[in-house]
Protein backbone atom coordinates (compact mmCIF):
# COMPACT_ATOMS: atom_id res chain seq x y z
CA UNK A 1 0.00 0.00 0.00
CA UNK A 2 1.70 3.35 -0.83
CA UNK A 3 0.52 6.61 0.56
CA UNK A 4 2.44 9.56 -0.75
CA UNK A 5 1.35 13.34 0.02
CA UNK A 6 -1.46 13.08 1.60
CA UNK A 7 -1.25 14.63 4.56
CA UNK A 8 -4.30 17.06 5.04
CA UNK A 9 -6.77 15.03 3.10
CA UNK A 10 -6.26 11.70 5.44
CA UNK A 11 -6.63 13.60 8.50
CA UNK A 12 -9.92 14.87 7.11
CA UNK A 13 -11.02 11.87 6.02
CA UNK A 14 -10.57 10.71 9.22
CA UNK A 15 -12.52 13.31 10.70
CA UNK A 16 -15.05 12.36 8.13
CA UNK A 17 -15.11 9.09 9.39
CA UNK A 18 -15.56 9.86 12.95
CA UNK A 19 -18.01 12.83 12.65
CA UNK A 20 -20.08 11.53 9.35
CA UNK A 21 -19.31 15.08 7.38
CA UNK A 22 -19.28 15.49 3.79
CA UNK A 23 -16.05 16.33 2.49
CA UNK A 24 -14.97 19.65 1.45
CA UNK A 25 -14.61 20.97 -2.56
CA UNK A 26 -11.31 22.19 -1.80
CA UNK A 27 -10.28 18.66 0.01
CA UNK A 28 -11.62 15.54 -1.81
CA UNK A 29 -10.82 12.31 -0.39
CA UNK A 30 -8.71 10.28 -2.58
CA UNK A 31 -9.61 6.59 -3.47
CA UNK A 32 -6.51 4.95 -2.30
CA UNK A 33 -7.62 6.67 1.32
CA UNK A 34 -11.03 5.75 1.02
CA UNK A 35 -10.12 2.11 0.15
CA UNK A 36 -8.09 1.74 2.80
CA UNK A 37 -10.24 2.59 5.57
CA UNK A 38 -13.63 2.42 3.62
CA UNK A 39 -13.45 -0.53 1.62
CA UNK A 40 -13.63 -4.58 1.91
CA UNK A 41 -11.96 -6.19 5.18
CA UNK A 42 -10.38 -9.02 4.65
CA UNK A 43 -12.68 -11.95 6.01
CA UNK A 44 -11.23 -15.40 6.67
CA UNK A 45 -13.44 -17.63 4.25
CA UNK A 46 -13.72 -20.18 7.47
CA UNK A 47 -15.90 -16.99 9.21
CA UNK A 48 -18.63 -17.85 6.46
CA UNK A 49 -20.93 -15.00 4.93
CA UNK A 50 -22.34 -13.51 7.79
CA UNK A 51 -19.05 -12.46 9.46
CA UNK A 52 -19.39 -9.71 11.79
CA UNK A 53 -16.55 -6.75 10.97
CA UNK A 54 -15.85 -3.54 11.53
CA UNK A 55 -12.79 -0.60 12.17
CA UNK A 56 -11.84 0.49 15.11
CA UNK A 57 -9.96 4.22 15.81
CA UNK A 58 -7.44 4.31 18.56
CA UNK A 59 -5.76 7.46 19.61
CA UNK A 60 -1.79 7.37 20.32
CA UNK A 61 0.97 9.18 21.13
CA UNK A 62 4.64 9.34 20.62
CA UNK A 63 5.25 12.31 22.29
CA UNK A 64 3.36 14.56 25.43
CA UNK A 65 4.18 18.32 25.95
CA UNK A 66 5.03 19.26 29.61
CA UNK A 67 6.21 21.91 31.67
CA UNK A 68 7.33 24.89 28.73
CA UNK A 69 5.95 23.28 25.60
CA UNK A 70 8.86 20.54 25.73
CA UNK A 71 8.57 17.36 24.30
CA UNK A 72 8.02 13.88 26.26
CA UNK A 73 8.84 11.02 24.38
CA UNK A 74 7.10 7.72 25.11
CA UNK A 75 6.96 4.01 23.20
CA UNK A 76 3.51 2.85 22.86
CA UNK A 77 2.21 -0.63 23.02
CA UNK A 78 -0.94 -1.54 21.61
CA UNK A 79 -2.98 -4.57 23.08
CA UNK A 80 -6.40 -6.31 21.12
CA UNK A 81 -7.90 -8.84 23.48
CA UNK A 82 -10.72 -11.63 22.27
CA UNK A 83 -13.68 -11.12 24.63
CA UNK A 84 -14.99 -14.12 22.72
CA UNK A 85 -14.49 -17.52 25.41
CA UNK A 86 -15.31 -19.55 22.34
CA UNK A 87 -14.21 -17.74 18.97
CA UNK A 88 -10.96 -16.21 17.37
CA UNK A 89 -10.99 -12.70 15.79
CA UNK A 90 -8.86 -11.54 12.89
CA UNK A 91 -6.79 -8.30 12.93
CA UNK A 92 -6.72 -7.73 8.98
CA UNK A 93 -5.23 -3.89 9.59
CA UNK A 94 -3.58 -1.89 11.72
CA UNK A 95 -3.37 1.14 10.04
CA UNK A 96 -0.82 4.18 12.04
CA UNK A 97 -1.95 7.85 11.24
CA UNK A 98 0.36 11.10 11.94
CA UNK A 99 -1.05 13.75 13.92
CA UNK A 100 -1.77 15.87 10.51
CA UNK A 101 -4.00 12.84 9.13
CA UNK A 102 -1.00 11.15 6.94
CA UNK A 103 -0.84 7.82 6.50
CA UNK A 104 2.48 6.25 7.91
CA UNK A 105 2.92 2.33 8.35
CA UNK A 106 0.36 -0.66 8.05
CA UNK A 107 1.55 -3.00 11.15
CA UNK A 108 -0.58 -6.17 10.15
CA UNK A 109 1.93 -6.80 7.02
CA UNK A 110 0.16 -9.97 4.58
CA UNK A 111 -1.75 -12.18 6.73
CA UNK A 112 -4.74 -11.32 8.93
CA UNK A 113 -3.22 -12.14 12.98
CA UNK A 114 -5.43 -14.45 14.57
CA UNK A 115 -6.65 -13.57 18.68
CA UNK A 116 -7.45 -16.91 19.91
CA UNK A 117 -10.45 -17.26 22.29
CA UNK A 118 -9.63 -15.01 25.56
CA UNK A 119 -6.15 -14.52 23.54
CA UNK A 120 -4.49 -11.19 22.63
CA UNK A 121 -2.29 -9.90 20.19
CA UNK A 122 0.40 -7.19 20.87
CA UNK A 123 1.80 -4.22 18.85
CA UNK A 124 4.86 -2.29 19.94
CA UNK A 125 5.35 1.11 18.41
CA UNK A 126 8.72 2.50 19.39
CA UNK A 127 8.53 6.40 19.62
CA UNK A 128 11.20 6.62 17.06
CA UNK A 129 8.58 4.75 14.81
CA UNK A 130 6.58 8.14 14.27
CA UNK A 131 8.30 10.70 16.23
CA UNK A 132 6.92 13.75 17.42
CA UNK A 133 3.36 12.90 16.77
CA UNK A 134 1.20 13.72 19.44
CA UNK A 135 -1.78 13.94 18.03
CA UNK A 136 -1.51 10.34 15.78
CA UNK A 137 -3.96 7.69 15.30
CA UNK A 138 -4.25 4.06 14.10
CA UNK A 139 -7.35 2.56 12.50
CA UNK A 140 -7.34 -0.92 12.77
CA UNK A 141 -9.53 -4.05 10.73
CA UNK A 142 -11.21 -6.89 12.29
CA UNK A 143 -13.84 -9.67 11.68
CA UNK A 144 -14.94 -12.85 13.16
CA UNK A 145 -18.17 -15.34 13.15
CA UNK A 146 -21.35 -13.87 13.10
CA UNK A 147 -22.42 -12.63 16.88
CA UNK A 148 -18.94 -12.64 18.12
CA UNK A 149 -17.74 -9.21 20.89
CA UNK A 150 -15.37 -6.81 18.73
CA UNK A 151 -11.89 -6.93 20.08
CA UNK A 152 -10.93 -4.90 23.05
CA UNK A 153 -7.96 -2.71 21.85
CA UNK A 154 -6.29 -0.12 24.15
CA UNK A 155 -2.94 1.49 23.99
CA UNK A 156 -0.31 2.17 26.91
CA UNK A 157 2.35 4.71 26.45
CA UNK A 158 5.39 4.47 28.88
CA UNK A 159 8.11 6.70 28.52
CA UNK A 160 11.24 7.75 31.29
CA UNK A 161 13.49 10.56 31.53
CA UNK A 162 16.32 11.00 34.36
CA UNK A 163 14.13 10.50 36.96
CA UNK A 164 10.98 11.64 35.74
CA UNK A 165 8.62 8.94 34.24
CA UNK A 166 5.10 8.93 32.12
CA UNK A 167 2.27 6.53 31.58
CA UNK A 168 -1.40 6.52 30.46
CA UNK A 169 -3.52 4.74 28.26
CA UNK A 170 -6.57 4.86 25.76
CA UNK A 171 -8.88 2.99 24.19
CA UNK A 172 -10.46 2.38 20.77
CA UNK A 173 -13.95 3.31 19.89
CA UNK A 174 -15.65 1.30 17.50
CA UNK A 175 -16.29 3.23 14.03
CA UNK A 176 -19.57 3.00 12.17
CA UNK A 177 -19.89 2.60 8.74
CA UNK A 178 -18.40 4.75 5.88
CA UNK A 179 -20.52 7.12 4.21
Amino acid sequence: MRFTGLGYTAGLLVMLLLTGGAASATEPATSEVRSALCGPIAIPAQYGKDAAQGRQFLPIYSAIRYLHNDLFSVAVTISLRNPNPTHPLSVSSALLFGHQGEPLKDFIDGAPQVIPPLGAVELFLRNVDFPQHTGASMVLAWSGPAGVLPPVTESVMVGSKGSQGMAFNSRASELGPCR
